[in-house]
């Protein structure tokens, strides 16, 4: 019976990729059928969540508006089917992780939606969290498209930090989560980082920048500098104004601060010793001409020494081309 259902399925998917969705769809549709007859809602469940990714993927590949909507609704319907059919009884976290994902994706492509989509995105990154699995990098990308939905619609908001406060709220905790991921994150977490100074920095928020950029500038990569100083060009020639283009720019001074910290040498770091000078008897190694022993050593006026080569040659060398050969 499962070698059956499994095969209905990679016949739906192989319509789907020629791009006849409908025929694929009904197919589909037939299996629901057949499986909710039959009583098996796991297996029903996975097909629906099946079914509403590729009516999602559809509608991505659609560019009339009309239609497109239509399968966004369908998705969400299947979407939604899903998510009941996996919450009912004890169905797998993993039923249940991909249910929920493809109805939060087809609220959040629908208009009208978000507060829905909103309630549905915080369930999910809470089943994210105790997922036994690593999932930072999409708890990150969740909180982030939380914060940017958060955003004020009027302008004239912008200059209340309160009014930004769940978006400030959303994108530290994704900062928080691409930082974690240490190296494989740093573009990413420098990405969220100069959306937060443009959003803090239109909310006259500067001191939260300063604290922002001390945050980051420990771990974003040296490159991280130019990039943001560019970002803070290109938004004075759109927007105009100078302060978020300045809140960025202190951020890249932090960074630059930093970088300059971490390689100048301790202040209290004791001066290395002196090399000491060459002696006659010395055995020294000259890339060319390879090893010899230091006939007359070079005095500090002239820093020539002559050198017996194990070739046999007497060569007058600069001190600065041997390299001594410890003994």
């Amino acid at each position: 019976m499962e070698s059956d259902v499994e095969a209905e399925i990679e016949r739906a998917l192989a319509v789907a990729r020629s791009s006849a969705i409908e025929a694929a769809s009904e197919a589909l549709t037939a299996l629901e059928r057949r499986l909710a007859a039959e009583g098996d809602d796991a297996r029903l469940a996975d097909v629906c969540s099946l079914h509403a990714e590729l009516l999602l993927q559809a509608a991505e590949r659609i560019a009339t508006a009309k239609p497109t909507l239509e399968l966004r609704e369908t998705a969400l319907r299947k979407a939604t089917r899903a998510v009941n059919l996996a919450d009912e009884g004890d169905k797998s976290a993993r039923l249940k992780l991909r249910a929920l994902r493809v109805k939060v994706d087809a609220l959040r492509s629908i208009p009208g939606r978000e507060p829905a989509w909103r309630e549905a995105s915080a369930a999910l990154i809470a089943m994210l969290e105790g997922s036994p699995n690593d999932s930072r990098w999409e708890r990150a990308r969740r909180w982030h498209d939380l914060g940017l939905m958060a955003i004020p619609r009027d302008e004239r908001e912008w200059s209340i930090r309160a009014s930004v406060a769940e978006t400030e709220r959303c994108l530290r905790r994704a900062l928080d989560l691409g930082l974690e991921l240490g190296e494989e994150g740093t573009d990413y977490a420098a990405d969220v980082a100069v959306e937060l100074a443009i959003i803090l920095g239109r909310a006259g928020a500067l001191h939260a920048i300063d604290e922002l950029a001390a945050k980051v500038a420990p771990t974003l990569p040296a490159r991280a500098s130019d990039w943001i100083r560019a970002r803070a060009e290109e938004h004075e020639k759109l927007l105009g104004g100078g302060r978020v283009g300045g809140a960025l720019r202190m951020m890249a001074d932090r960074i630059d601060a930093r970088l300059r910290a971490t390689s100048a040498p301790p202040p209290d770091a004791a001066p290395p010793p002196p090399a000491r000078p060459l002696t006659v008897g010395d055995r020294v190694r000259h890339a060319r001409y390879g090893e010899g022993t230091v006939a007359v050593a070079p005095t500090f006026a002239k820093k020539f020494a002559e050198i017996a080569f194990d070739d046999g040659e007497v060569r007058k060398m600069v001190e600065g081309a041997l390299t001594r050969v410890e003994r």
